[in-house]
Formats: structure tokens, C-alpha cells, sequence
């Protein structure tokens, strides 16, 4: 399992986070097609656009911005400590210690 991370950041503030527990290696190919699409995706778009690169499998992906978080994983309870480290770019909220294999951060 590779851990990835990709934070989307508008005006210094995180405004969106893709994190997987495996094929983090892909996070810069998502990364790149978020910043070709030029926008902020849609928490559905970001999650389908990561699963499209190879990022993550349904069973460890989660996307979150501000209000919302998307995913199809049968976990249960986990949405708080992520919620907590949320404004943190590089932290990744799959671990304690906030680290991640692959970890990538777009500026838009």
C-alpha cells in the first residue's frame, strides 16, 4: 500500500484533499489534470478524475473540501480526524504522524 496525498489550495487556504491508501504514486498525474482543468473539481469529479489516473481505489479513497466529503469506502467514523487536519496541506490524515509517500499540492 502507498499512501498519497494531493491538496488543492486557493489563496493559501486548502480547499481540497484526494488522499488514498494505495497507487499514491499517481498523485502527480492527477495533479497535473487538476491544474489543466483550472478549477476546483466537484468532490464526485475529483474522486472519479483520481480513480481515471490510477490514484487510489474505491476501497481507500476519500475526497473532502470545506463542507462535504465523498467516498465509497465501508468505513466507518474515520471523517472527524481528517476534518481536524483538514487546513494542513501536508499532512496526510490516513496516519498519526501526517505523513504520506506521495504528496502533491496545487495552487489555483
Amino acid at each position: 500500500m502507498t499512501q498519497g496525498l494531493i491538496s488543492i489550495v486557493q489563496d493559501g487556504k486548502v480547499v481540497m484533499k484526494i488522499i488514498t491508501g494505495a497507487d499514491g504514486q499517481c498523485a502527480s498525474k492527477v495533479a497535473k489534470a487538476i491544474k489543466k482543468l483550472g478549477h476546483i473539481p466537484e468532490p464526485e469529479e475529483a474522486y472519479d478524475l483520481a480513480l481515471r489516473h490510477g490514484f487510489g481505489h474505491e476501497s481507500s479513497l476519500v475526497v473532502m473540501n470545506g463542507k462535504e466529503t465523498f467516498h465509497k469506502t465501508d468505513t466507518e467514523g474515520f471523517e472527524k480526524g481528517y476534518r481536524q487536519t483538514f487546513d494542513n496541506p501536508e499532512f496526510n490524515p490516513r496516519w498519526d504522524h501526517g505523513t504520506a509517500d506521495y504528496t502533491q499540492i496545487v495552487h489555483l
